[in-house]
């Protein structure tokens, strides 16, 4: 997900996190489901699956303890800063996911 995500192909990132998923549902692939429906303009979609999980701790070493809500949005600051992803709804969902 994350070398289809680099390339900006949302769509395919989206595919393989979710078909990772009927494997091992890992907390990154779940980031990846929400971030990815969101960039590929699925907002609506992107919000729903957010909101269902925002409040769960999540249980991988890089983000220890934090709620997926919040984790979320350090992802998006992340692709904004380090990959140069931006999206225009980026800031609209972080304000409706509070």
């Amino acid at each position: 997900s994350n070398l289809y995500l680099l390339h900006r192909q949302f769509d395919k990132a989206l595919q393989t996190a979710r078909t990772g998923m009927q494997y091992k549902p890992l907390d990154f692939l779940k980031i990846y489901e929400v971030n990815c429906l969101l960039l590929s303009g699925h907002f609506d979609e992107a919000l729903k699956k957010a909101q269902s999980i925002k409040t769960e701790k999540v249980t991988h070493s890089y983000y220890p303890d934090m709620p997926f809500g919040q984790v979320f949005g350090e992802e998006l600051i992340f692709y904004r800063e380090q990959y140069g992803i931006d999206h225009p709804d980026i800031d609209r969902f972080m304000e409706a996911l509070k």
